[in-house]
């Protein structure tokens, strides 16, 4: 099977999609396009070429065997259609329809409509089919009035008078051209007698220019019977050889294609169970031998970061959620430090003039014109993300690529696993510290109940909702 033949269309493929991130981040900076004939032209190109990727992603998961390289292909795909039906928006938005063919940006870009497979209207086509027939249904059930009987066979009678009309006038037309013809020719044989040509010489002239164009057909068919023989010549010993497939083709052929496709769908599904059977394997390893002193690492991370906010104000702050992120937070550094609150609170009598600062930048940043503005797309970082997360795992094993029933790679799925044990380590030690930490507030609270002043617990800090927590 030509497993290395896909492998290398999924790398040329990952190559062109490259390039054609790199033309959509281009033309998002620029914002704006001026003329509506550039915006028209620059999405169908964009969406045409998405389009064309997105056809060659779908050979290569389809044929494709190794899974942990089809999990990208497949991702990688995802994305791309979400890219490709923004683009289709778009299209729909400067165009206001659902169908179009774009023959001048083909021809740009040497494409034919097959490259692409360019759908029809057949929706269109459908619904005014079934509007048909339910209108025949509804008029089959319904019985006629009498009226309407003898308004319809009246109707029938003038209808087919008139036709026998029109066909009679027709037929004599025809019949008078035909007598004119036969005077014709009658007219030409007396003024042939008249001017004394004899019939004898019109005879021997007719045979002799018969006998020539006889000679010329027998000519030409013979030259192109040789060339037709000399060519079904060449197709014979091709075929023979091997060269050609025949035109007619036995129920073995078929058969032999079928059992193909069967085949490449069992391999497909016993390298699947093969890595989800290695995963299981490695996931129990991993959960049994480092789940529990993950644990507690990550519970000594979380006491640090407690006892640097008790040295620092003397107090705690607030672990954030788990819809937040909870201590991952804490981990990649997204919580704000005991100076940063200190600043927050100093700060907020300059609050107004933020705010009149803010609502400026906003209202400038929200400037209307009337150039056509793009929306942001939504799959266009995950495509990047994709890409990224491939280079860095798939970038120097292109062998292992091509090779489906080559060993797994066990580094990419010991991160996978990793990651998901400390997501799922971390919750376990977030509700244990998050018990912790309130009875460490109560009995800070307790300690500073006689205090002159009235002690307050840091309010909780807002986390935007775009916070990277992987």
């Amino acid at each position: 099977m030509a497993h290395f033949h896909y492998a290398k269309v999924w790398l040329e493929t990952r190559e062109d999609l490259q390039s054609l991130i790199k033309l959509d981040q281009s033309i998002l900076e620029r914002k704006t396009i001026v003329r509506a004939a550039n915006v028209v032209n620059t999405v169908l190109e964009l969406y045409l070429r998405y389009r064309r990727i997105v056809r060659r992603l779908m050979v290569c998961y389809d044929r494709m065997v190794q899974p942990q390289i089809r999990m990208f292909v497949k991702k990688t795909l995802e994305y791309a259609v979400v890219r490709m039906l923004e683009y289709r928006q778009e299209l729909f938005d400067l165009m206001h329809v659902d169908y179009f063919c774009p023959n001048d940006v083909l021809i740009e870009m040497k494409m034919t409509p097959d490259d692409i497979d360019l759908l029809t209207a057949g929706k269109c086509q459908l619904e005014s089919r079934n509007e048909f027939l339910d209108a025949l249904i509804d008029g089959e059930n319904e019985e006629p009035s009498v009226s309407e009987k003898s308004r319809t066979s009246s109707l029938a009678i003038g209808e087919k008078g008139e036709f026998r009309k029109r066909a009679i006038s027709l037929i004599q037309k025809h019949e008078r051209a035909r007598v004119a013809r036969k005077v014709a020719a009658e007219a030409k044989l007396r003024r042939n007698r008249v001017a004394r040509i004899s019939t004898d010489v019109e005879e021997t002239k007719g045979a002799e220019k018969l006998e020539q164009a006889a000679i010329v057909i027998q000519k030409h068919w013979r030259g192109f019977r040789a060339r037709r023989k000399i060519k079904h010549g060449y197709e014979k010993i091709e075929e023979l050889l091997g060269m050609t497939m025949p035109a007619w083709r036995s129920r073995e052929i078929y058969k032999t294609s079928r059992m193909g496709d069967i085949e490449l769908s069992s391999d497909q599904e016993a390298a699947l169970e093969n890595l989800e059977n290695r995963t299981r394997m490695e996931k129990e390893r991993i959960w049994k031998t480092r789940g529990p002193d993950l644990v507690e690492d990550i519970e000594d991370e979380i006491r640090q970061w407690f006892l640097l906010w008790f040295e620092e104000l003397g107090y705690f702050d607030h672990l954030p959620s788990a819809k937040e992120g909870g201590s991952i937070l804490v981990s990649t550094g997204q919580v704000r430090t005991p100076q940063e609150y200190l600043a927050s609170l100093s700060a907020k009598e300059d609050k107004n003039l933020v705010d009149d600062s803010s609502e400026e930048f906003d209202s400038m940043d929200n400037d209307e014109s009337g150039d056509w503005r793009l929306r942001e797309s939504k799959a266009l970082g995950s495509l990047l993300q994709t890409d990224e997360e491939f280079t860095n795992q798939w970038h120097f094993r292109i062998e292992e690529i091509s090779n489906p029933k080559g060993a797994l790679i066990m580094d990419t799925i010991r991160d996978r696993l990793f990651y998901e044990l400390q997501l799922e380590m971390r919750e376990k030690a977030d509700d244990v510290m998050r018990a912790e930490l309130k009875s460490l507030n109560q009995a800070l609270l307790a300690d500073h109940a006689r205090d002159p002043v009235k002690f307050a617990l840091p309010k909780p800090q807002k986390y935007p909702g775009n916070l990277c927590i992987d």
